[in-house]
Formats: C-alpha cells, structure tokens, sequence
C-alpha cells in the first residue's frame, strides 16, 4: 500500500512539473487587449518619451505577441509577450530598448513553453518599425511530453514488476 501511496504522489509532481514547464512560475496577468498600454507603461519608465505621435508596430505570431515602438528621439524599444494556453493570458517574456541608430535588424529568440522561434524587429525603407515572425518553430512540448511519458511509465513498471514479485511469494 505504501508503494501506491508513493507512486501516485510521484504521479502527480510529474504531471505539475510538466505544467509548470508550459506555464511557468510567473503568473500571466494580462489579457490581450491589456498588452498595448502595459507596453507603453513599461517604456515610459524606462526613459522613453510616448507622446501622441509615436510610431508602434504589433503583431501575433505563435503564442505570443510583440510590440515595436520608435519614440519622437529616435530611441527603439520592442517587448514579447507570450501566451499560456492555460487561461489564455499573457506575460512578459523580455523587453529591449536600443539608443537612436540601433543596429537593425535585430534577431532574438522566444520560447513560449510550447514552442520556440526567431522573431525579428527591424525597420523599413522609411523608417518605420516592423515585426516578422519566423515560420520554423521547433517544438519545446514534444521533449516535454516524452519525459513526462518516460517517468509515468517507469513509476507504473515499478508498481506492476514489484506487484508480480510479491503475488510469486504469496
């Protein structure tokens, strides 16, 4: 009985580990339509000057979602914010800021616990900022799943291999 008692905890610690490696520690906070003004929030406090006239691109790619922005000086900021699959809201993956004249394109990687992919900010022939997505993902779950698989079937082994020694000796 102690052995199921165990096996079954074990059970459940993987199946929260594997959940905490979708959604992570951190809580996702913010809805989608709350994404623009943390955004803005987040770049004002870090000296950018937002005034109405700013330059922003956004886009969605996979589970998350990125933000451009050139302020009235000159001065880049872009956030990534990714998406749990959990309850569908958003947290923060990482913001940059780069001084006026960044060097553009700039190219970074995103692992939003599902997948992970390329996600380029850059500026167009006139200055404006854009977004791309890349298409190649690779899958983060998939290596996830198998050494979820992997430990649920070496808990139950034990309890099936030990329950057949014991019923020998019985």
């Amino acid at each position: 009985m102690k052995r199921i008692v165990i096996s079954v905890v074990l059970l459940f610690v993987i199946a929260g580990l594997f959940l905490v490696s979708i959604n992570g520690v951190r809580p996702h906070p913010y809805t989608e339509a709350e994404l623009k003004d943390n955004f803005l929030e987040r770049v004002a406090d870090k000296d950018f000057t937002v005034t109405e006239d700013y330059e922003i691109a956004e886009k969605k790619h996979a589970n998350s979602m990125t933000f451009f922005i050139k302020d009235k000086d000159g001065k880049y900021a872009w956030a990534t914010y990714v998406m749990t699959p959990l309850t569908e809201k958003y947290k923060l993956y990482d913001i940059y800021t780069a001084p006026f004249g960044g060097s553009f394109p700039y190219t970074y990687m995103v692992n939003d616990g599902i997948m992970k992919y390329d996600m380029t900010v850059s500026l167009s022939s006139d200055g404006e900022p854009q977004i791309e997505g890349s298409e190649k993902a690779q899958s983060v779950l998939s290596l996830k799943m198998l050494s979820m698989s992997f430990g649920i079937m070496v808990i139950l082994a034990n309890l099936v291999l030990n329950g057949a020694r014991k019923s020998k000796f019985d």
